[in-house]
């Protein structure tokens, strides 16, 4: 039988099957949270984030945190 040869012949992994389910969701490389506080304090700085957003709120408080001093608004669509 053919069948036999090719069967099985690749073990996929949790990880593999992660990354094939969420190709799509477009994941950033570089996200900013790491790279906010690089940013000059003098900059005004507004976060959005969507009902249907991958980030949650806490995202905004964290945020704020970062940047200290410098102005950072906010707004967070519940619906």
């Amino acid at each position: 039988m053919l069948c036999g040869t090719f069967c099985c012949q690749f073990y996929f992994s949790g990880e593999t099957a992660f990354k094939h389910m969420s190709y799509d969701f477009g994941w950033a490389r570089y996200p900013m949270i790491r790279r906010v506080k690089d940013i000059a304090s003098s900059l005004p700085m507004t976060v959005i984030v969507g009902a249907r957003s991958s980030a949650d709120a806490s995202i905004c408080q964290r945020i704020q945190e970062l940047r200290g001093d410098s102005f950072v608004d906010t707004h967070v669509r519940i619906f």
